[in-house]
Formats: structure tokens, sequence, C-alpha cells
């Protein structure tokens, strides 16, 4: 019998993906694995083992390094001088050709790229529908912009709670395995706890920080202790090192001899792609003995294909005993330390090259890919009707092969299965169906702007491709009574111009507000924001200006209380540098404030803390319902 004879189809996917949200699975292909061993009884006794890491590590070991900052290339070259990697996470997709050039290298030392948010908010602080488009849209820019897969996703500010929603980390947590991340290595909490999500693909890390300025060896050492402790007790065998590239040179030394001094045997040094690849891989994938012929035994292989996982990393397995020859196909592989490392089909490994065509304002117009000639795309989107329309094709299409739509929508609904395309192309309809769980969200699918997108995965000319289709349907959110919608806002100006009288006088609601600084007291509604926050985003906007200088921003509102006393005060109590209450002075707090019955005025004065935030909490609430607010007259 040929040695091949039991050789699977690559093509054949053994496992659907799944459209619910509690029990996520993974697409699988099969690959036929032959063993020629001494004997016939070797053959048929022999059994072959996937191992936990490659080259029998025990414990992974990756490094994470946050925003869209040069100095990644710093953090990468210390690293790569000691054998490890670096996963450096950016914000935003519109980075200059430098920090481009800078992110390329890094890939081409074996580092990885990670997303950090389109515009690094708050995410707590946006609407649902935010949310989900900053999370999801930046995986595609990424990848479209620097031809790589993007699989690691990190929190802005490390926030995915609200003391005021206790559902927005539920649909945080949903947004990141809809827009098919796979690792999140955030520091506390692991990814099921932190987002109180029972089964998810995303997979967490033991991650810490031991002073992005100034690293500490005794933080160092103990967090590794802790770390070490926590996986033998069950946790994830994983540690991240991060969080931020801010050190000077001779931090940076420090940093890399500390990093010497915890060097192991029992780690493997890996970016998170590879990280998140493979031990998606051990948890998935399946071996077993398909027959024998002689003294050739026939291991079938079945394992998730690299094009979602995001790496091409091999697939390490060993034989209980060792065998003369081994062959993928009839491809012989060589052993490494009695290791064979079993690569991914040609046709199934990770695409690099990866294009993303924008339908926002072009929605059903046919529009062809410019980094893949003669491919034509039209997407389009019915939000009444709750149904995707994609039609591929086009002169180029003959080139095309194994075509698979995967849908990418925000967590209100279930992801619908994937759709296929076969030669000379053609449409796909996907028909959304409310996901159950978003009833307890207390938000509408149809409040604000929707990203919908399509995950386009084929062979072009024999290699694996990738083209993104994505959608904005715009929608406004309905104005209420909150201080996202009335509160007034007058800044930024020099903070040496603070006149406190006038604050305390702006302040008393029985006046009206006049101008001050020479600026205009104005409204400063956005639809992105939740109802409890103000539209302020000081590092975008001033950070430049007031880094180095003093900084001040108002922030005004009327609060409508049903009774005298106490109640529950919410912003961001580092920057606040004043807060003025019903014509007096009073103490900034992040938990309480009091107020009288009826209209109470509340004037915050923002320092230059505030030039590292966006959003600010502004709200006050009585059990839990927040109170009405209103806008102050002005001159």
């Amino acid at each position: 019998m040929k040695r091949n004879i039991f050789l699977l189809c690559a093509a054949s996917v053994l496992a659907a993906t799944s459209a619910s949200f509690a029990a996520p699975r993974e697409d699988t292909y099969s690959q036929s694995i032959s063993a020629v061993f001494d004997s016939e009884d070797d053959a048929k006794t022999v059994e072959a083992q996937i191992l936990p890491f490659p080259g029998g590590k025990k414990i992974a070991f990756s490094t994470r390094w946050d925003d869209t900052n040069p100095k990644h290339m710093l953090t990468a070259n210390m690293l790569a001088e000691r054998g490890l990697f670096a996963t450096c996470y950016l914000v935003g997709a519109d980075f200059t050709k430098s920090m481009e050039d800078i992110a390329r290298k890094i890939l081409a030392m074996g580092g990885a790229m990670g997303s950090h948010c389109l515009s690094h908010p708050n995410l707590p602080t946006l609407m649902p529908n935010e949310i989900f488009r900053e999370i999801a849209l930046e995986r595609a820019r990424l990848e479209a912009r620097l031809d790589t897969n993007v699989v690691g996703f990190v929190l802005p500010y490390v926030a995915s709670a609200s003391a005021l929603d206790p559902n927005v980390n539920n649909f945080i947590g949903y947004s990141i395995i809809n827009s098919g991340y796979r690792a999140n290595p955030e520091p506390r909490e692991e990814f099921k706890k932190r987002y109180a999500i029972a089964k998810s693909p995303v997979l967490p890390s033991f991650t810490f920080s031991v002073g992005d300025r100034d690293p500490k060896r005794d933080v160092f050492l103990e967090r590794m202790k802790i770390a070490r402790e926590r996986i033998k007790d069950g946790a994830d065998p994983h540690i991240t090192l991060g969080i931020h590239s801010w050190q000077d040179d001779e931090a940076r030394a420090r940093l890399g001899k500390y990093i010497d001094e915890v060097k192991s045997g029992e780690f493997w040094y890996c970016n998170e792609n590879d990280y998140a690849a493979y031990r998606t891989q051990t948890l998935h994938a399946k071996i077993k003995k398909f027959g024998v012929s002689g003294k050739t035994a026939i291991f079938e292989l079945r394992r998730p294909p690299a094009t979602t996982l995001g790496s091409d990393i091999p697939l390490s397995i060993v034989f209980g005993k060792a065998p003369k020859a081994v062959f993928l196909g009839k491809t012989q592989i060589t052993p490494e330390n009695g290791e064979y490392k079993i690569a991914h089909y040609e046709n199934w490994k990770t695409p690099k090259k990866i294009d993303l065509i924008n339908f926002s304002k072009r929605a059903g117009q046919t529009l062809e890919s410019k980094k893949f000639p003669g491919l034509g795309f039209s997407f389009s989107f019915d939000r009444a009707a709750g149904k995707i329309f994609l039609s591929a094709g086009g002169s180029g299409f003959s080139k095309v092969s194994g075509f698979r739509a995967k849908w990418v929508v925000p967590p209100f609904y279930e992801a619908p299965i994937d759709g296929l395309l076969h030669k000379g192309g053609g449409k796909l309809v996907a028909q959304l169906k409310p996901f159950k769980g978003a009833q307890k969200w207390g938000y509408s699918p149809d409040d604000g702007n929707m990203l919908v997108m399509a995950e386009c995965n084929f062979v072009y000319e024999g290699k694996p491709a990738r083209v993104w289709l994505v959608l904005t349907d715009p929608r406004g959110v309905a104005k209420s009574d909150c201080a996202r919608d009335r509160a007034l806002h007058l800044g930024a100006f020099d903070g040496a111009k603070n006149d406190f009288a006038a604050f305390a006088k702006f302040s008393d609601p029985n006046s009206a507000l006049e101008d001050f600084a020479g600026l205009k007291w104005q409204i400063k509604s956005s639809p992105a924001f939740r109802e409890f926050t103000v539209n302020f985003n000081g590092f975008n906007s001033e950070y430049r200006k007031y880094a180095k200088s003093k900084f001040s921003y108002l922030v005004c509102a009327d609060f409508v209380a049903p009774r005298d006393g106490n109640y529950d005060f919410l912003t961001a109590r580092h920057c606040v540098g004043a807060l003025f209450v019903n014509g007096e002075k009073a103490k900034p707090s992040y938990k309480k404030i009091t107020l009288k019955k009826g209209v109470n005025r509340v004037l915050m004065v923002l320092n230059n803390e505030a030039l590292r935030v966006n959003t600010p909490l502004f709200a006050v609430s009585d059990g839990g319902k927040l109170l009405k607010v209103l806008t102050p007259k002005t001159r």
C-alpha cells in the first residue's frame, strides 16, 4: 500500500463556525502524517502527541508595548539582543510613514502588531455601537496598512467597567470576540472574569509592568514569582511583560538586565500572534492514528487553519517511539531533538497581502481592490431589514479559489454563518439575528452609527489573501436631558487666567453664565458618547499646546435634585483642579456631592491632568438613577 493512500483533502472543513456566543468553536482542516518505523509492531503500537509548546517549553513569555510610539524600535532591539520579541499595540492606522517603517522593521524581527483602538478612548464612556467600531475597525485598518495579521487587543486605560453601567464590560468583551481577536493580555482579571463571559476563544495572560519609566528589580522578581505560582495553580501558562516604551536609555538597559536575571530554559519566548496561534491549536487540534500499512503508521492531524489563527507557526508533535522517517503528504520532515514541526498547507496559511475597501459613502457601488487587480466588490447594509449584502467578481476572480466571507457585526447580533463563493464569484446575503443577551444592555442597535464588516479570505494566484469590506451606517442618537447633551463647555485657556471668584459666581444657579477669557460657552454634544460623559479629549486637542504650561477648561451644568441631601457624584477627580457648587467652592469628589432640592449648578475646572484623558464622567445619580440635567442660561 502506498504511503499517501490515506491523504486527506486539505480543503475539507470539519467544523463550522458557531453562531453562538455561548459555545465558540473552531474551523479545522485535516492533514495526513506518515511515520515509518523499524517494525510492523512499532507501527501498530506507536502513538503521537502534540507538545504543549515548541521545544518542550513549559511557559510562554511575551511582551506588550502600548500606543503608536517610535520608541518601540528601541524596545524591540533590546529584546532581540536577548532572543525576545516585541508585540506593539498601536492606536489608529493614520500614523506617519516613519512609524510605519518602524512597525515593519519590528515585524521583520519576529515581532507582532496588536490593536489599542482607533482613538485610545475610555471605552465604557462610549455608546455600544461606537465601542464596537473602535475595537473592530482598528483591526482591519492595521492589517491593511501593514499587511500583517492582528490578533491581539488591549484596553485603553485598562478600562472595561463603569459604575453607571454594570453591563458595559459584557458588551466590550463580546465586541472583542466578534472582531476576531484571539489574545487579550491585560493586568488583573482574566478575560472570562473581566467580561463575565463563560466561554471565549480569546486567550489571557499574566500581564504586568515593572515601571514604564523607572523599572524596579524587586517588582520584576516579585511579579515573576506570582506568575509562576498562578500558573502552577492552573492559570494559563503565559506571562506578558509591558506596558509602555517610555524608558530612557539607562532605564531600558536596566530592564534588559532584569530580563536576563529571570531567563529560563522553561520559557518559550514568543510574540502574541505565535502564542495565540499555537495555544489555540493545542486546545483544539487532535492527532489520532488513521491506519497502518506495514511499517508505516498514518496519522490524521485535525487543526485550526493559520488563516484564522494569525500566525503560520508549525505545530510540534512527538512519537512514542523514534520513527525512521516522517512525511507530511509527500514531504519528508526533519526532526529537531525528536520533535516534528508540522507546517500548515500553503492554502491555509496567513495572508501576506491584505486590502481594505470602505463603502461607508459608496454603499452598493462596485469598487475594485487596489492590491488585487481585477477583483471587484459591492457591499451594503439594510439596518431595518437586518441584512448585509456582498457581491464579488470581476476579471480577476478567475484567479480566486476558496473564497470565504466572515461577517463581523456588533454583539447586538449573533454572528451569521460564514458565506462561501465559488468560481466566477457571486452574491451573498447575511440575515442578522438578535442576540438574546443584548436585551439586558439597555441600548438598541439603532442607537448611533453602526459598523458592519466582512473579512474575505481567499487564495489569489496561489497565495492566501484577505480583503476587508467595511461600511458604517449613519444614525443619530436622540438627545436627552443629560450631561452629554446639556452641559456647557468653555476652553481651553491659559490656567493663569483662572478666577475662582468668577467661577463661584458662574456656579450660582440664579445667575447667567458670562463669556470668560475671550471664549464663549457652548454645547459639545456627540452621539458617540454615553449620556453621563462630556465630550472632551484633551490629549487629541490640547496636549501639544499645553503640555508644558498651565491649562484650564470649564464644564458647567444644572442638575435637578428631587430632595435635599447627598448624591453619588462621578467624575475624573484627578483631572478636576477645582469644583464649584451653587455659588461656593467645594472639595472635588469622586463619590459624593451635597445638593438641595430643585436646580443645582455644578462647575468643574479641568486641569493639566485632563490632557491625558478623554470623555470624563460628569454625572450625579440617586440610587443609580441619573439626575435630570439642564443647560444653564448664558448672557
